[in-house]
């Protein structure tokens, strides 16, 4: 089973495309030890192509909420 059909056998799973970014760039995306794992910079179009994708559904108000107060405890 490919993982987007996995993911649809659970209510409360969800599923981020992140092939593309390793197929269509021109950038070295892998780390140089092994070729397979992402380095910094394909982690970091990882983790920006899921907080794009990510919205007040997917996470929750409360969880808004309490980053929110975070951020303001740091102050």
């Amino acid at each position: 089973m490919k993982g987007k059909e996995i993911i649809e056998e659970y209510d409360s799973a969800y599923f981020i495309d992140i092939a593309d970014i390793f197929e269509n760039s021109e950038e070295d995306l892998l780390y140089a030890e092994d070729y397979f794992h992402p380095n910094d910079r394909g982690y970091e179009l990882i983790a920006t192509r899921i907080y794009n994708d990510m919205d007040i559904t997917t996470i929750g108000k409360d969880t808004l909420e309490a980053s929110a107060k975070g951020d303001d405890d740091q102050e």
